[in-house]
């Protein structure tokens, strides 16, 4: 092997390969064939044989791996459990730490996708970030806790701090904005844009909910649609499945899409003004006609 740079106790101790630099005891101390490598620190890369192009940075990164090649690893135990799993970035401490086999997964932040073990395109930017995923596969979650409880549940979109925190095998969501499905459990292809958003949602699936505090009737609701806004701590909420609402928590238009094409108007004295009595008449009641 030429052009290596070993350091330490037991770094490279094996290694007939090219190209590679590891410092710290054990560094890459179980290194056969791969080329291309940097390991620094305490048993960084201490299991790879064959594995080319990767990058461990903090004791007791990558310690597992063998075979796998371009990952990077930055952080005590940063993907420290990885065996297989190929083209893994892992940036903060602990984060991918149990990956064995999971492929192409990006974790940014202490604890980022920390329990993912065969998960694979998984993106997660932001402490505790997609912290509990496991198997599921092509979750996006960027902000702090975003998405942190999912477990199984796969296609899931988290963007804002506590965005889908609770959401565990609930699939195909999409929460952007601070909290924004904050209740979701398992409730599924769900969509909420903006600051609590969809918040009381729990196990209800196919909501659409867009503005400050949108949320729908009921937490178990189906298909319904609300835009636009609550204000101060009140929601804005919809008006009950199959339906559509659109204004603001004290004026809005509303449609019930399976029975009728008629949109409804809000009606509430105590957001009225100049109200006057109205004195029609006993001769009005008598020309009135009713029918059966």
């Amino acid at each position: 092997g030429a052009e290596n740079t070993a350091v330490g106790v037991g770094a490279l101790d094996v290694n007939t390969a090219s190209y590679n630099t590891a410092m710290g005891v054990d560094a890459g101390g179980a290194n056969t064939s791969g080329t291309g490598n940097v390991f620094m620190g305490n048993a960084a890369g201490g299991a790879t044989t064959t594995g080319a192009c990767n990058t461990a940075v903090g004791k007791d990164t990558l310690t597992a791996n063998t075979t796998a090649s371009f990952i990077t690893a930055f952080g005590a135990r940063a993907l420290q459990s990885n065996t297989t799993g190929a083209t893994n970035t892992a940036l903060g401490y602990v984060s991918l730490r149990t990956n064995v086999t999971g492929c192409q997964n990006t974790a940014v932040g202490y604890s980022s996708l920390g329990s993912n073990t065969t998960g694979n395109s998984n993106t997660a930017v932001g402490c505790a970030a997609l912290e509990s995923n496991t198997t599921a596969e092509k979750g996006v979650a960027v902000g702090f806790r975003a998405g942190d409880a999912i477990t199984t549940g796969a296609y899931n979109t988290a963007i804002g701090a506590g965005a889908l925190p609770v959401t565990t095998t609930g699939a195909n969501n999409t929460g952007v904005g601070r909290e924004a499905l904050f209740r979701n459990t398992t409730g599924a292809a769900n969509t909420a844009l903006g600051v609590l958003s969809g918040n009381t949602i729990t196990t209800g699936d196919c909501i659409v909910m867009l503005g400050y505090r949108a949320i729908p009737s009921g937490g178990d609701a189906q298909y319904q649609m609300v835009l636009g806004a609550g204000d101060g701590n009140d929601d804005f909420p919809g008006i009950g499945n199959n339906s559509i609402t659109i204004g603001k928590r004290t004026h809005y238009i509303s449609n019930t899409f399976t029975s009728n094409a008629t949109w409804a108007h809000s009606s509430d004295k105590r957001y009225k003004k100049n109200i006057q009595e109205n004195t029609i008449g006993l001769n009005f009641i008598n020309d009135l006609r009713t029918v059966n």
